[in-house]
C-alpha cells in the first residue's frame, strides 16, 4: 500500500514543479527594455530606415519576378516563376510586419505609410495568387498592374524611410543629414 502512495506523491510533486511559472531570461528582459526605449531615438530611426530599405530591395526583386512571370506565361516554367513571385511577396509582408513592430508609435506619418503598404501588399498577394499561367489577357493585365503597384509601393516606402529618419517631424528634425548617415550605414553593411 505504501508504493502507490509514494508513486502518487512523486507524480503530484512532479506536476506541481512543472506547473510553476519560469522567470523570463534576463537577456530577454534587457533587450525588451532597450528596444522600447530606443523607439524614436536616432538609433531607433536608423533601425526603422534599415528595415524599410530591406522592404524596398524586396520590392525591386518583386519587379524582376513579374518580368520573369511575364516571360514564363503559357510555359512549363510558369509555376516556378509565379511561386517565386508569391514567396517574395510573402517575404515583403513579413519585413513590413517587422517594420511596423519596430516603428515608433508616436511617428504617425510612418505608421500611416506602413498601413498603406500593408493594404497594397494584401492586394498584390491576392492578384499574384490569381494568375493562371494561360497567357490570357487577364493575366497580362494583372502582371502589368502588379508591376505598377510594386513601383508605387517602392515610392511609398521611400516616403516611409524619410518619415522614419525624420521621426515624423516632416523634415524639420534630422532631414537630409539623417538620410546621408543612413546611406553611409547602408554602404558599410
Amino acid at each position: 500500500m505504501r508504493v502507490p502512495q509514494l508513486i502518487l506523491s512523486l507524480f503530484l510533486l512532479f506536476t506541481f514543479v512543472v506547473a510553476l511559472p519560469v522567470p523570463a531570461p534576463v537577456d530577454a528582459l534587457v533587450e525588451r527594455a532597450q528596444s522600447a526605449s530606443k523607439k524614436g531615438s536616432a538609433a531607433g530611426r536608423k533601425k526603422e530606415a534599415a528595415g524599410i530599405d530591406k522592404n524596398i530591395n524586396i520590392q525591386k526583386q518583386e519587379q524582376k519576378d513579374v518580368k520573369k512571370v511575364q516571360k514564363a506565361e503559357g510555359t512549363k516554367d510558369f509555376k516556378k516563376q509565379s511561386g517565386q513571385l508569391n514567396k517574395d511577396i510573402a517575404k515583403g509582408q513579413k519585413q513590413r510586419e517587422k517594420n511596423q513592430k519596430n516603428a515608433d508609435p508616436k511617428n504617425k506619418q510612418l505608421n500611416d505609410g506602413l498601413k498603406k503598404v500593408q493594404g497594397a501588399q494584401a492586394k498584390e498577394s491576392k492578384q499574384a495568387k490569381g494568375l493562371k499561367g494561360n497567357n490570357s489577357k487577364q493575366d497580362q493585365a494583372t502582371l502589368k498592374k502588379l508591376s505598377g503597384e510594386f513601383k508605387a509601393g517602392e515610392q511609398q516606402n521611400k516616403k516611409n524611410k524619410q518619415a522614419a529618419l525624420n521621426g515624423g517631424k516632416g523634415g524639420k528634425k534630422g532631414g537630409k543629414r539623417d538620410v546621408e548617415e543612413a546611406e553611409e550605414t547602408e554602404v558599410m553593411e
